[in-house]
C-alpha cells in the first residue's frame, strides 16, 4: 500500500469549503475527510498521487487559501514506544 499524506486545506469562504467537500466525497480514493466549517478547514487522508490530483481540481474552483501535506509516519513494529504523558492541573507528567 502507497503510504498516505493528511492534507489541510483552508478556504475563502463556506461556499468554496462546501464544494470542495462534495469533491472529496465523489473520490472513492479518499481514506478519510473531516471538515471545520468555522475556520472554513477541509482535512482528508489519500495517497500523495491521489490528493494532488485533488488538490488540483479543487485549486481549479478557486477559493484555496492556504494547503499543507503530510506523509503520515507509521512506526516501525519493533520500535520503543514512547512514554505516556499525562496532564494534570497544568503540569505535565511522565
Amino acid at each position: 500500500m502507497d503510504e498516505l499524506h493528511v492534507f489541510q486545506l483552508a478556504f475563502t469562504d463556506t461556499v468554496r469549503l462546501e464544494r470542495a467537500f462534495e469533491v472529496l466525497l465523489e473520490a472513492t480514493d479518499v481514506h478519510s475527510c473531516m471538515v471545520e466549517p468555522g475556520t472554513d478547514t477541509a482535512r482528508f487522508l489519500a495517497t500523495a498521487r491521489t490528493g494532488d490530483a485533488l488538490l488540483a481540481r479543487i485549486y481549479g474552483d478557486g477559493g484555496l487559501r492556504w494547503c499543507s501535506r503530510h506523509r503520515i509516519a507509521y512506526p516501525m513494529a519493533n520500535a520503543a514506544r514512547p512514554r505516556r504523558r499525562e496532564v494534570r492541573h497544568g503540569a505535565v507528567h511522565v
